[in-house]
């Protein structure tokens, strides 16, 4: 135990101690103090958010009618009142050769209900402000026909109920409050999720490179004539294992800095960030041990590229999945993700970190077993591996020889 400790503060020192480690842990922190409170106030000091309405004319084609709704219309809607509807005597045609000239905003065919618009370019946020803008207008003339006040129709109809939304603790959020805790919620579930990935995978990164490049120097040589090959592969994946756990504590607190900067500290409850803590395990020690056993088995980055990519790839589908598992955490395909190695730990911690969200304590000890047992297997095939990988050399192995070290090593 003591040559294994030895080994990982060996390993710790070696990668935390480094201003290129320091500056990269400190820069996603800084990154997201910076977009969360700087951009806004230099956006907000340099008028940056303010947005011009768009200006121009209309034509309006065959619609007297819908002429005198969108004038009306433009005195109404306040994003509109920088256009000016014009009605014109010529034809469609005519008034298109205008608008491919810019001379323009866009036109608007009335000889059908619902009129048909055409605009030349523009950004989205214009279109969409053009295209309300006549539908609110043809829907003024049919009112008008129809002999019904659209304004009095709008009032009614723009009437909302009030949302209350209880938290765990029995805390009332509603309103805008409700909105920015409903954002911040995802927020939290999709962070949780992309920390516990960027933990593991950085970490069996550092891992997959030390042991390539002690392997090349013949620095392995001289470690292996102290320690056995099993204190030398535990001593590493403890070691970086807690780089690793550095690096997610640090943007951990970051994340719970912007929380209470919120008020929304009750979105990480304790007992959430224990599992958190238990599942960053499991997947680091799937992912490590085998990063390390490919490590030990090739003699450059270059090797190892082919035996990591169905590790890599593996590790996307968790976050491929969130679409679906937004709206129906509990259901059919997040029960059988939390229960499919090594994806295990991504889907379920997502499904823990959503607060509305309540996850059945068998699924949770059940994914909690699955990935045990997966990491356990990782780590008894990857020790088998590396007992025979650090002493050979030569051309890197294939699957099929790799699956021929786990059986005779």
């Amino acid at each position: 135990m003591t040559r294994i400790t030895v080994i990982a503060w060996r390993e710790f020192r070696a990668t935390v101690f480094t201003w290129a480690f320091l500056l990269s842990v400190a820069l996603l922190p800084i990154g997201m103090v910076g977009f969360a409170v700087v951009l806004p106030l230099f956006a907000q000091a340099t008028g940056a958010l303010d947005r011009d309405p768009p200006s121009g004319e209309v034509l309006v084609v065959a619609g007297p009618q819908m002429l005198d709704a969108l004038e009306e219309e433009s005195t109404r809607f306040r994003r509109a009142r920088a256009l000016v509807p014009r009605a014109t005597d010529g034809s469609l045609d005519e008034a298109l050769v205008r608008l491919r000239a810019d001379t323009v905003l866009a036109v608007v065919a009335a000889e059908e209900s619902p009129p048909t618009l055409y605009m030349n370019g523009g950004t989205l946020s214009e279109r969409n402000i053009v295209r309300s803008f006549v539908g609110r207008a043809e829907a003024r003339r049919l009112a008008d026909d129809a002999g019904q006040d659209v304004d009095a129709m709008r009032e009614l109809l723009d009437v909302e109920a009030k949302m209350v939304v209880l938290s765990d603790d029995g805390t009332e959020h509603g309103g805008m409050a409700r909105d920015v805790r409903d954002v911040a919620e995802l927020g939290v579930a999709m962070g949780a999720e992309l920390l516990l990935w960027l933990g593991v995978f950085v970490s069996a990164q550092y891992l997959l490179q030390t042991t390539i490049e002690e392997r090349s120097s013949k620095i392995m040589e001289v470690l292996l004539s102290a320690v056995s090959p099993m204190q030398l592969m535990a001593g590493k994946i403890v070691g970086l294992g807690f780089v690793g756990l550095l690096m997610t504590s640090v943007y951990g607190i970051t994340m719970l800095v912007m929380l209470t900067s919120l008020g929304l500290t009750d979105l990480l409850s304790p007992w959430r960030m224990v599992l958190f803590g238990v599942f960053y395990v499991l997947a680091y020690v799937q992912m490590g041990s085998v990063f390390a056993a490919i490590g030990s088995a090739v003699n450059e980055l270059r090797e190892a590229q082919s035996l990591m990519t169905p590790a890599v790839m593996t590790m996307t589908v968790p976050f491929m999945a969130i679409p679906l598992l937004i709206d129906v955490p509990n259901g059919g395909l997040a029960v059988a993700l939390s229960l499919t190695p090594p994806i295990s730990p991504y889907t379920m911690i997502f499904r823990l970190m959503l607060p509305a969200n309540t996850v059945p304590a068998w699924e949770i000890a059940a994914a909690l077993v699955v990935s045990t047992a997966w990491a356990a297997l990782m780590l008894w095939g990857s020790t088998r591996v590396f007992r025979i990988g650090v002493l050979m050399r030569g051309k890197a192995p294939g699957f099929f020889e790799l699956w021929r070290w786990i059986r005779v090593g």
